[in-house]
Protein backbone atom coordinates (compact mmCIF):
# COMPACT_ATOMS: atom_id res chain seq x y z
CA UNK A 1 0.00 0.00 0.00
CA UNK A 2 3.22 2.08 1.04
CA UNK A 3 4.27 1.63 -2.30
CA UNK A 4 1.23 2.65 -4.26
CA UNK A 5 0.84 6.09 -2.49
CA UNK A 6 4.80 6.75 -2.98
CA UNK A 7 4.02 5.88 -7.06
CA UNK A 8 0.88 8.37 -6.77
CA UNK A 9 2.78 11.17 -5.23
CA UNK A 10 5.68 10.80 -7.78
CA UNK A 11 3.07 10.92 -10.42
CA UNK A 12 1.41 13.95 -8.91
CA UNK A 13 4.84 15.82 -8.27
CA UNK A 14 6.14 14.54 -11.84
CA UNK A 15 3.11 16.23 -13.95
CA UNK A 16 3.78 19.61 -11.95
CA UNK A 17 6.99 19.71 -13.13
CA UNK A 18 5.79 18.99 -16.42
CA UNK A 19 3.43 21.88 -16.44
CA UNK A 20 6.16 24.05 -15.12
CA UNK A 21 7.19 24.95 -19.26
CA UNK A 22 6.64 28.75 -19.32
CA UNK A 23 4.98 31.54 -21.69
CA UNK A 24 3.77 34.53 -22.28
CA UNK A 25 0.16 34.02 -22.23
CA UNK A 26 -2.29 31.10 -22.91
CA UNK A 27 -6.06 31.63 -25.02
CA UNK A 28 -8.27 28.87 -23.77
CA UNK A 29 -11.82 28.24 -24.06
CA UNK A 30 -11.15 29.22 -27.74
CA UNK A 31 -11.99 28.59 -31.61
CA UNK A 32 -8.91 28.61 -32.88
CA UNK A 33 -8.31 28.50 -36.81
CA UNK A 34 -5.33 27.14 -37.54
CA UNK A 35 -6.02 27.85 -41.41
CA UNK A 36 -4.58 24.41 -42.41
CA UNK A 37 -6.17 22.76 -45.39
CA UNK A 38 -8.38 20.47 -42.74
CA UNK A 39 -9.61 23.60 -41.47
CA UNK A 40 -8.62 22.38 -38.11
CA UNK A 41 -10.02 24.09 -34.99
CA UNK A 42 -8.74 23.79 -31.05
CA UNK A 43 -9.31 24.85 -27.97
CA UNK A 44 -6.28 26.80 -26.56
CA UNK A 45 -3.20 28.36 -28.25
CA UNK A 46 0.33 28.88 -26.07
CA UNK A 47 2.55 32.28 -26.83
CA UNK A 48 6.32 33.14 -26.11
CA UNK A 49 8.07 36.04 -27.34
CA UNK A 50 5.52 36.97 -29.68
CA UNK A 51 5.54 33.46 -31.21
CA UNK A 52 2.97 30.64 -31.12
CA UNK A 53 4.36 27.59 -28.90
CA UNK A 54 1.71 25.26 -29.68
CA UNK A 55 -2.10 24.67 -30.11
CA UNK A 56 -3.94 22.17 -29.33
CA UNK A 57 -6.68 20.67 -27.01
CA UNK A 58 -7.57 22.87 -23.92
CA UNK A 59 -6.72 20.37 -21.27
CA UNK A 60 -3.20 19.29 -23.03
CA UNK A 61 -2.48 23.23 -23.37
CA UNK A 62 -3.05 24.51 -19.91
CA UNK A 63 -1.32 21.32 -18.08
CA UNK A 64 1.43 21.92 -20.62
CA UNK A 65 2.42 25.44 -20.03
CA UNK A 66 2.63 27.60 -16.80
CA UNK A 67 1.45 31.59 -18.24
CA UNK A 68 1.96 34.77 -17.11
CA UNK A 69 -1.08 35.65 -18.53
CA UNK A 70 -4.29 32.95 -19.09
CA UNK A 71 -7.13 34.71 -21.22
CA UNK A 72 -10.68 33.49 -21.17
CA UNK A 73 -12.13 33.71 -25.04
CA UNK A 74 -15.43 32.46 -23.96
CA UNK A 75 -15.51 30.50 -27.05
CA UNK A 76 -15.05 33.33 -29.46
CA UNK A 77 -12.87 32.38 -32.72
CA UNK A 78 -9.26 33.54 -32.83
CA UNK A 79 -7.63 33.61 -36.08
CA UNK A 80 -3.89 34.20 -37.10
CA UNK A 81 -3.17 37.87 -37.85
CA UNK A 82 -4.46 38.64 -41.44
CA UNK A 83 -2.17 39.81 -43.99
CA UNK A 84 -2.98 41.63 -47.07
CA UNK A 85 -0.68 42.51 -50.28
CA UNK A 86 -2.78 45.38 -51.02
CA UNK A 87 -4.70 47.68 -48.80
CA UNK A 88 -6.29 51.07 -49.42
CA UNK A 89 -5.59 52.55 -45.73
CA UNK A 90 -5.54 56.38 -47.76
CA UNK A 91 -9.04 55.56 -48.80
CA UNK A 92 -10.32 54.72 -45.39
CA UNK A 93 -8.77 57.01 -43.71
CA UNK A 94 -10.95 59.63 -46.04
CA UNK A 95 -13.86 57.90 -46.00
CA UNK A 96 -13.98 58.47 -42.56
CA UNK A 97 -14.13 62.25 -43.13
CA UNK A 98 -16.37 62.65 -45.45
CA UNK A 99 -20.25 62.10 -45.90
CA UNK A 100 -20.78 58.55 -46.36
CA UNK A 101 -23.34 58.29 -49.20
CA UNK A 102 -23.55 54.48 -50.06
CA UNK A 103 -26.93 53.59 -49.89
CA UNK A 104 -28.84 56.53 -50.63
CA UNK A 105 -32.17 55.72 -52.07
CA UNK A 106 -32.90 58.96 -54.14
CA UNK A 107 -30.56 62.04 -54.92
CA UNK A 108 -33.27 63.87 -52.41
CA UNK A 109 -31.78 61.26 -49.49
CA UNK A 110 -28.13 62.24 -50.40
CA UNK A 111 -28.89 66.11 -50.46
CA UNK A 112 -30.46 65.48 -46.63
CA UNK A 113 -27.20 63.55 -45.53
CA UNK A 114 -24.82 66.09 -46.91
CA UNK A 115 -26.79 69.08 -45.15
CA UNK A 116 -26.46 66.78 -41.53
CA UNK A 117 -23.10 66.32 -42.53
CA UNK A 118 -22.29 69.84 -42.56
CA UNK A 119 -24.26 70.99 -39.72
CA UNK A 120 -22.17 69.13 -37.78
CA UNK A 121 -18.67 69.56 -39.14
CA UNK A 122 -18.55 72.87 -41.07
CA UNK A 123 -16.16 71.80 -43.24
CA UNK A 124 -14.57 74.04 -46.02
CA UNK A 125 -14.48 71.53 -48.30
CA UNK A 126 -17.28 68.89 -48.44
CA UNK A 127 -16.49 65.64 -50.19
CA UNK A 128 -19.18 62.87 -50.49
CA UNK A 129 -18.34 58.92 -51.29
CA UNK A 130 -20.56 56.07 -52.41
CA UNK A 131 -23.82 57.41 -54.17
CA UNK A 132 -25.30 55.14 -56.61
CA UNK A 133 -28.12 56.26 -59.08
CA UNK A 134 -28.99 52.90 -59.94
CA UNK A 135 -30.19 52.69 -56.85
CA UNK A 136 -33.10 55.78 -57.63
CA UNK A 137 -35.94 55.16 -58.78
CA UNK A 138 -35.24 56.86 -61.97
CA UNK A 139 -31.86 55.59 -62.24
CA UNK A 140 -30.91 58.60 -63.98
CA UNK A 141 -27.28 60.93 -63.65
CA UNK A 142 -27.77 63.27 -61.08
CA UNK A 143 -27.45 67.31 -61.98
CA UNK A 144 -25.42 70.10 -59.49
CA UNK A 145 -28.65 72.34 -59.35
CA UNK A 146 -29.84 71.98 -56.28
CA UNK A 147 -25.96 70.66 -54.83
CA UNK A 148 -25.39 74.10 -55.97
CA UNK A 149 -27.99 75.72 -54.58
CA UNK A 150 -27.71 74.52 -51.30
CA UNK A 151 -23.56 75.14 -51.25
CA UNK A 152 -23.31 78.25 -53.50
CA UNK A 153 -19.86 79.16 -51.84
CA UNK A 154 -18.09 76.27 -50.78
CA UNK A 155 -16.44 73.29 -53.00
CA UNK A 156 -18.63 70.16 -52.90
CA UNK A 157 -16.95 66.59 -54.59
CA UNK A 158 -19.52 63.43 -54.53
CA UNK A 159 -17.91 60.98 -55.58
CA UNK A 160 -19.88 57.20 -57.18
CA UNK A 161 -19.52 54.07 -55.72
CA UNK A 162 -17.13 53.04 -57.93
CA UNK A 163 -15.11 56.13 -58.10
CA UNK A 164 -15.07 56.09 -61.54
CA UNK A 165 -17.27 59.40 -61.40
CA UNK A 166 -18.27 62.43 -59.12
CA UNK A 167 -20.85 64.92 -58.87
CA UNK A 168 -19.21 68.66 -58.28
CA UNK A 169 -21.02 71.85 -57.72
CA UNK A 170 -20.60 75.16 -59.31
CA UNK A 171 -18.37 76.50 -56.81
CA UNK A 172 -16.07 73.88 -57.50
CA UNK A 173 -16.10 73.43 -60.85
CA UNK A 174 -15.31 77.18 -61.54
CA UNK A 175 -12.52 77.20 -58.95
CA UNK A 176 -10.77 74.25 -60.23
CA UNK A 177 -11.36 75.54 -63.94
CA UNK A 178 -12.29 71.64 -64.81
CA UNK A 179 -14.19 72.85 -68.22
CA UNK A 180 -11.67 74.44 -69.84
CA UNK A 181 -8.39 72.29 -68.97
CA UNK A 182 -10.56 69.44 -69.95
CA UNK A 183 -11.74 70.77 -73.15
CA UNK A 184 -8.24 71.71 -73.99
CA UNK A 185 -6.37 69.16 -73.05
CA UNK A 186 -6.48 66.28 -75.67
CA UNK A 187 -5.23 63.70 -72.74
CA UNK A 188 -8.05 64.20 -70.34
CA UNK A 189 -10.80 64.59 -73.58
CA UNK A 190 -9.52 60.78 -74.73
CA UNK A 191 -9.77 59.27 -71.16
CA UNK A 192 -12.45 60.94 -69.39
CA UNK A 193 -15.89 63.26 -70.79
CA UNK A 194 -18.12 65.47 -69.22
CA UNK A 195 -22.27 63.90 -68.91
CA UNK A 196 -24.55 66.48 -70.32
CA UNK A 197 -28.45 66.85 -69.93
CA UNK A 198 -31.11 66.45 -73.26
CA UNK A 199 -30.05 70.48 -73.27
CA UNK A 200 -26.81 69.84 -74.00
CA UNK A 201 -25.30 71.39 -70.71
CA UNK A 202 -22.85 69.91 -67.98
CA UNK A 203 -24.52 68.12 -65.35
CA UNK A 204 -21.57 68.50 -63.07
CA UNK A 205 -20.93 65.06 -63.48
CA UNK A 206 -17.82 63.99 -64.97
CA UNK A 207 -16.01 60.75 -65.24
CA UNK A 208 -12.53 59.09 -65.18
CA UNK A 209 -9.53 61.75 -66.71
CA UNK A 210 -11.99 64.40 -66.37
CA UNK A 211 -12.13 64.36 -62.85
CA UNK A 212 -8.30 65.39 -62.47
CA UNK A 213 -8.61 68.99 -62.48
CA UNK A 214 -11.03 68.26 -59.82
CA UNK A 215 -8.91 65.79 -57.91
CA UNK A 216 -5.66 68.04 -58.01
CA UNK A 217 -8.03 70.49 -56.03
CA UNK A 218 -9.41 68.23 -54.22
CA UNK A 219 -5.60 67.04 -52.85
CA UNK A 220 -4.71 70.75 -52.39
CA UNK A 221 -7.19 71.74 -50.06
CA UNK A 222 -6.46 68.13 -47.95
CA UNK A 223 -2.64 69.59 -47.43
CA UNK A 224 -3.66 72.67 -46.43
CA UNK A 225 -6.32 71.26 -43.65
CA UNK A 226 -3.86 68.29 -42.64
CA UNK A 227 -2.59 69.66 -39.35
CA UNK A 228 -6.14 70.79 -38.62
CA UNK A 229 -7.61 67.62 -39.29
CA UNK A 230 -4.78 65.78 -37.37
CA UNK A 231 -3.89 67.66 -34.56
CA UNK A 232 -1.95 63.81 -33.28
CA UNK A 233 -0.24 63.74 -36.72
CA UNK A 234 1.21 67.31 -36.71
CA UNK A 235 4.82 66.20 -37.39
CA UNK A 236 3.56 63.71 -40.86
CA UNK A 237 4.28 64.06 -43.89
CA UNK A 238 1.24 65.57 -45.85
CA UNK A 239 1.67 62.88 -48.08
CA UNK A 240 0.02 60.65 -45.72
CA UNK A 241 -3.30 62.86 -46.56
CA UNK A 242 -6.14 62.79 -43.74
CA UNK A 243 -5.21 59.33 -42.23
CA UNK A 244 -5.83 59.48 -38.38
CA UNK A 245 -4.50 57.04 -35.53
CA UNK A 246 -7.44 55.37 -34.88
CA UNK A 247 -7.92 54.76 -38.41
CA UNK A 248 -4.96 52.51 -38.02
CA UNK A 249 -6.14 51.32 -34.62
CA UNK A 250 -9.64 50.43 -36.10
CA UNK A 251 -7.74 48.03 -39.14
CA UNK A 252 -5.02 46.43 -36.40
CA UNK A 253 -8.60 45.36 -34.20
CA UNK A 254 -9.76 44.09 -37.21
CA UNK A 255 -7.09 41.75 -37.32
CA UNK A 256 -4.85 43.56 -39.79
CA UNK A 257 -1.24 43.34 -38.82
CA UNK A 258 0.62 43.69 -41.82
CA UNK A 259 0.09 45.39 -45.83
CA UNK A 260 2.59 44.70 -48.32
CA UNK A 261 1.77 48.03 -50.23
CA UNK A 262 2.10 51.03 -48.15
CA UNK A 263 3.92 49.36 -45.00
CA UNK A 264 6.61 52.14 -44.92
CA UNK A 265 3.55 54.82 -44.42
CA UNK A 266 1.63 52.76 -42.33
CA UNK A 267 4.73 52.22 -40.08
CA UNK A 268 5.56 55.72 -40.08
CA UNK A 269 1.87 56.68 -38.83
CA UNK A 270 1.80 54.09 -36.20
CA UNK A 271 5.24 55.51 -34.63
CA UNK A 272 3.59 58.73 -34.58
Amino acid sequence: MQKIISIFLFAITFTSCMKGESVDVVIHNAQVHVMDDKNSIFEAIAFKDGKIVEVGPERQILNRYSADEYIDAQKRDVYPGLTDAHGHIMSYAKQTLSVNLVGCRSYDEMLVLIEKYQSKNNSKFIVGRGWDQSLWKDQEMPDNKRLSELFPDIPVCLFRIDGHALLANDYLIEKSNVVERVESDPELNLGGYFIKNAEDKFTGVMVDNAMNPILERQKQQNQKNYYRLNPSLKNASPAMDNVRRSNIENLIQAGLCFIDDNRDILNEIVQK
